[in-house]
C-alpha cells in the first residue's frame, strides 16, 4: 500500500529542497529539482540541454553530480550535454536536438515542461526533422525520485534513409569519474551485466539487453537509472560509450533504423531515476527490480 510521507519526512524534504537556477526553466518536487536551458551556465538558452539536476538521496543529503557537458562552444552551447539527441554511431544521421539547434519552452508548470525544435532559424546545420519533448515530475511516493521524458521525432514520409544503425532517443550524459559502470540487465533476464564506460571511446553495442533499463552507477550502489516506458516498443540495443570533451558517460538507448527509414512520427518515453544503495538494495538490484520512488515501466 502506497502511503504519504509523515509530516516531520514531508518538512524536512521540504527543508532540504535543492534550489534550482531561476536563469533556466525549472522544474521541481520535493526530492528533485531539474533545470534547462540556463542562460547563466551557457549563454544560448537551448531548452531541451539539462544544465543541473539535484536529488535529494534516502539519508536527506543533496546530491548534484549528475550532469556534464564539454567541448568548443557551438553556437553558445557546449558540443555535449545533457539532453541530446543523435545519430549512432557517432558522426553519423540524424541530428535532431544538439549545439545550435533553435530549441524553445513552450510551457510549463512546477512539475511539467515542453521543449520544442524549430527547422528554421538554426545558427548552422538544420535538424533532420522537428522533435517535441515533454518533461514529467510527480508528488507521489512512487515516483518521487525520477524524471519522465517523453520525446516525439517529427519523421514524415519524406524523411530519407540515414546513414547510421539508428538514433539516440536521450542522452543522459553523467560524468564519466563519477558514475563509470553501466549495469545492463541481459536479454533472458537472467543477469545483471556490469560493463565499463571508460573502455568505450566510441560505440560498444550491447544487443544482449531486455530493452528495458539500464543504470549508470557510481561502483558503490549509486547513480542514474534510464528506464523505457512499456509505451516505447521500438526495436531498440544500447550504446555503451564515453566522450572525452564532456569527460561523460553517455550511453544510451538507440533505436533502431527500420530498413527503409522512419516515414512516420516515432515517439520514445523514458524515466530518469535516481537511486542509493537504500532505495535500490543490493538484493534488488540482483534480481532486476525497480529502485524505490521509481515508477518503473509504466506507460
Amino acid at each position: 500500500m502506497k502511503t504519504a510521507p509523515s509530516l516531520p519526512l514531508a518538512l524536512a524534504l521540504a527543508a532540504a529542497a535543492p534550489l534550482a537556477s531561476a536563469a533556466g526553466h525549472v522544474l521541481q518536487n520535493a526530492r528533485l529539482a531539474v533545470t534547462f536551458g540556463d542562460t547563466s551556465v551557457h549563454a544560448f538558452s537551448d531548452a531541451d540541454r539539462v544544465d543541473s539536476i539535484s536529488w535529494i538521496d534516502s539519508g536527506g543529503l543533496v546530491r548534484a553530480n549528475y550532469v556534464a557537458s564539454g567541448g568548443p562552444s557551438h553556437c553558445g552551447d557546449p558540443q555535449e550535454f545533457f539532453g541530446q539527441s543523435y545519430g549512432e554511431p557517432e558522426g553519423t544521421l540524424p541530428l535532431m536536438v544538439f549545439g545550435g539547434v533553435v530549441d524553445t519552452w513552450k510551457g510549463t508548470t512546477a512539475l511539467k515542461g515542453q521543449a520544442a525544435t524549430s527547422l528554421t532559424g538554426f545558427c548552422d546545420a538544420a535538424p533532420s526533422a522537428a522533435t517535441k519533448t515533454s518533461y514529467k515530475l510527480v508528488t507521489g511516493a512512487g515516483g518521487l525520485n525520477e524524471l519522465q521524458v517523453t520525446r516525439n521525432f517529427l519523421f514524415t514520409a519524406a524523411t530519407p534513409v540515414f546513414n547510421g544503425h539508428g538514433l539516440r532517443a536521450y542522452v543522459a550524459r553523467v560524468p564519466l569519474a563519477a558514475y563509470p559502470w553501466v549495469l545492463v540487465p541481459n536479454a533472458a533476464g537472467t543477469a545483471v551485466n556490469q560493463l565499463n564506460a571508460g573502455s568505450c571511446g566510441a560505440d560498444c553495442e550491447d544487443a544482449d539487453w531486455n530493452q528495458r533499463w539500464f543504470a549508470d552507477d557510481d561502483g558503490a550502489g549509486s547513480g542514474l537509472m534510464v528506464i523505457r516506458s512499456a509505451s516505447s516498443v521500438a526495436p531498440a540495443i544500447l550504446s555503451i560509450n564515453n566522450d572525452s570533451f564532456s569527460a561523460s558517460n553517455l550511453s544510451s538507448v538507440v533505436l533502431l533504423q527500420p530498413a527503409g527509414g522512419w516515414k512516420t512520427t516515432l515517439s520514445e518515453s523514458e524515466y530518469l531515476c535516481f537511486y542509493d544503495p537504500v532505495s535500490w538494495p543490493a538484493a534488488a538490484r540482483a534480481a532486476g527490480r525497480m529502485p524505490k520512488g521509481c515508477a518503473g515501466t509504466k506507460p
